[in-house]
């Protein structure tokens, strides 16, 4: 028996082939990468081993030596392409950043992984393929066992609700919601708990045994769930742009407002890495929780070629023993423009291993200036932006303070 559901894009979604700047393509593999990404999620909420989690996911999905016992597919319905070299729409809403107005808030927020700067004249373009909202579509969840393929579609509902799929899907991007049905997220959560623990019972694993440490990966058992609304006009140019605005006056709160709106990490840390000056204290940089790396540009005219040049500065954390590259950002975005809603998750896990070894550095034209830096579990400053500044309210929470 095959679950189907219609979907139907609300925010711009970005998904690709294995060439990420080629056509788009709606991906079943992106789809089951979400899915497998929440159901390790509710599964943490039933067992906070990993072992178990990972033994719990490949009886369901397969792994190298296991086949997956669900196939999902995906079937378009109404496609409305998104094209590279489209401009980025650019609106200007009341803002406390000093020279804010000339800054694309809706660019800034999907970065340079899916924008790019055109030129003057042109402003920022989109530089990938993707899909336009309005764009539907179907997903097909089928399974030879009833019982997987219900929890497998418990996952999934949970996915749309909390999430999105493809490129920045945590930012509020490749947000959908389903047509069909309209089941509340809380009894989605405590359905698909109870599910996966029968699930778990049954291949013997022990439930309801957990660290008091924060878990190694993003799990229901330690989460916040926030919601509110958007204060600007129902479409998704406008929410973004909004979400956009906000992160951007959040960062620059600790930094310099009134004259260039710089953040407290690019004056203490980038602004004399620029200027050719080596870090020699250890840094406590203010927005390490947001992800990383973290990426740093200055822009400025050459006094002999009149040419303007870029300089990039990226932040990042190493640990080649553990293949530590990147850190993905605990703050979950899901937007409904239609509805006015934005409903925001916040997953606290630990961030990075607690070593010694696994330091901050600065990568610049080709060097690495190594920064130790006391590991941050510092979950306040997302709250704060969840809170104060996107304006929305705690709905849910399980974590111990």
């Amino acid at each position: 028996m095959v679950e189907r559901f219609r979907l139907k894009v609300l925010t711009p979604m970005f998904m690709g082939g294995a060439n990420p700047r080629g056509e788009p393509e709606l991906r079943a593999a992106s789809i089951r990468g979400a899915m497998r990404f929440w159901f390790r999620a509710i599964a943490g909420a039933v067992t906070s081993d990993p072992r178990e989690v990972y033994r719990l996911e490949s009886e369901v999905f397969g792994n190298t030596e296991r086949k997956s016992k669900v196939v999902v597919r995906v079937k378009p319905e109404n496609i409305i392409p998104l094209n590279r070299g489209e401009k980025v729409k650019k609106i200007s809403l009341t803002t406390l950043i000093e020279q804010g107005y000339n800054l694309n808030f809706l660019a800034y927020w999907a970065n340079m992984g899916l924008t790019k700067y055109g030129g003057r004249g042109i402003g920022f373009v989109w530089s990938r393929y993707g899909f336009k909202p309005d764009t539907t579509f179907y997903v097909e969840i089928s399974s030879t066992s009833v019982e997987i393929r219900e929890l497998v579609s418990l996952v999934f509902q949970i996915a749309v609700h909390f999430g999105g799929f493809g490129s920045r899907w945590r930012h509020g991007f490749g947000s959908c919601e389903i047509q069909d049905t309209n089941k509340p997220w809380n009894s989605l959560i405590d359905e698909s708990i109870r599910q996966i623990s029968s699930f778990a019972e049954q291949l013997g694993i022990a439930i309801g045994k957990y660290s008091e440490d924060l878990p190694l990966f993003a799990t229901l058992k330690n989460v916040e769930i926030f919601e509110g609304n958007i204060p600007t006009s129902r479409n998704w140019i406008n929410a973004l742009t909004w979400i956009g605005l906000k992160y951007r006056e959040f960062r620059v709160k600790d930094g310099n407002y009134r004259r260039f709106g710089h953040t407290r990490d690019y004056l203490d840390f980038i602004k004399p890495i620029f200027n050719g000056d080596r870090v020699k204290e250890p840094v406590n940089l203010s927005n390490d929780i947001f992800g990383l790396p973290i990426q740093f540009t200055k822009r400025y005219k050459d006094t002999y070629t009149g040419r303007f040049i870029t300089k990039t500065a990226m932040v990042n954390v190493e640990n080649k023993k553990l293949g530590i590259n990147r850190r993905a950002t605990p703050l979950i975005l899901h937007v409904e423009p239609d509805k006015n809603l934005i409903r925001a998750t916040i997953f606290h896990a630990k961030f990075l291993p607690e070593r010694k070894d696994t330091p901050y550095f600065i990568d610049y034209r080709g060097n690495q200036t190594l920064v130790q830096k006391p590991i941050s579990k510092d979950y306040e400053r997302i709250t704060e932006f969840v809170e104060n500044f996107l304006g929305l309210r705690r709905r849910f929470s399980n974590v111990k303070q």
